[in-house]
């Protein structure tokens, strides 16, 4: 399988197919800024690969071509496919929800409360058009990569969940009228997520600061 240029896939897939690869042997780059090209170009190409063909479908060859990067290389940076993945999975779903709490934060303090939330859902979905190759693998192909890819995307749900429901609480002092104790799992259903099958533990959730400051 070959794994053509993400073109208009997105910055999060944007590989190096015929693009020239790392200088070989003693590079003038110190080994910090190769190590750091290596990975984020490695990074890049499983989004790129997997949007492509599908999870199960990509091998270490798949990512290591577009990215101009030696198996050797790849193996220094992750243990196999599944953790070069969910490594990028996981950048990929921070950068998203940093861009909705940048979004919100940068309101006037005097913004109302369904600003706030408008302005949230716009963010999101501008991320997702603008990564629409990070947006299908992370939606679509998640859950086909085994029960820790299925925690994450999980994870990723509930950590939009968890800031809804914060707002809807700070809302409520504005809006005493509004129905109170909205539960965390109604809050889900505000982001398009994927519930993973019964019987899979639920991780554990770091929090997310969503005051804005």
């Amino acid at each position: 399988m070959r794994v053509t240029d993400a073109g208009q896939g997105g910055t999060l897939a944007r590989t190096h197919e015929g693009k020239p690869g790392l200088p070989r042997g003693k590079s003038r780059l110190p080994l910090s800024a190769v190590r750091a090209s290596q990975r984020e170009r490695l990074l890049r190409s499983v989004i790129a690969a997997v949007s492509e063909s599908g999870y199960l479908a990509v091998t270490v060859a798949d990512i290591v071509r577009p990215a101009r990067v030696s198996r050797a290389a790849f193996y220094a940076h992750f243990a196999d496919k599944e953790d070069c993945f969910l490594t990028a999975t996981a950048e990929g779903r921070d950068l998203m929800i940093a861009q909705v709490v940048s979004a919100t934060r940068a309101l006037p303090a005097e913004a109302c409360d369904e600003e706030v939330l408008r302005v949230a859902c716009r963010a999101y979905l501008a991320f997702l058009a603008g990564e629409p190759a990070f947006a299908k693998v992370f939606y679509i192909h998640m859950p086909t990569a085994g029960p820790r890819a299925v925690d994450r995307l999980d994870a990723g749900t509930s950590l939009f969940a968890d800031l809804n429901q914060k707002w809807h609480q700070r809302a409520r002092e504005h809006h005493p009228e509004w129905l109170p104790n909205l539960k965390k799992r109604s809050c889900r259903f505000i982001w398009p997520s994927w519930r993973p099958a019964p019987g899979l533990q639920e991780p554990d959730r770091r929090s997310v600061r969503e005051e804005r400051e």
